[in-house]
């Protein structure tokens, strides 16, 4: 079941001269040092992010990888690099670190709920069916 669809934002530390601006190219992105979820955690984020440098013909420079989201904030945070999320996170940003949206990147990442019909308990039966409701309604 679609929940939402969210945009590729960059995020970069506070102090990086691109703080200033409200956006940035993939172009100008892949000039810096990148740090970016690992391949075994991450993996469908990163063949997301690869697919769409790779549709831009841009390479970034990947210099850390992290398995963990708050560790990954952490190394843009004390300018080890700038990173790519999705739009999601920009509201539960830490201070000293400064999303920007990223122009040129047509990518998106899809949230969605999944589960098997052949083993619902009661209590997952009505998440789900409260999800329904909600995605239907107009706040939704």
């Amino acid at each position: 079941m679609p929940i939402s669809r969210e945009r590729l934002i960059a995020i970069v530390p506070a102090s990086h001269a691109w703080a200033k601006q409200r956006s940035i190219t993939l172009r100008r992105m892949a000039t810096a040092p990148i740090v970016i979820g690992t391949a075994s955690r991450w993996r469908g984020f990163r063949m997301l992010v690869d697919d769409m440098t790779a549709a831009k013909g841009v390479t970034l420079n990947v210099v850390e990888e992290a398995d963990d989201l708050p560790v990954l904030l952490q190394l843009v945070r004390s300018g080890f690099g700038c990173t790519i999320l999705d739009a999601s996170f920009i509201s539960t940003l830490p201070p000293g670190i400064k999303p920007l949206e990223i122009k040129d990147a047509k990518a998106t990442l899809d949230i969605a709920l999944a589960w098997r019909d052949d083993s619902l308990s009661p209590l997952t039966a009505r998440f789900i069916e409260v999800a329904r409701e909600l995605i239907k309604s107009p706040k939704g």
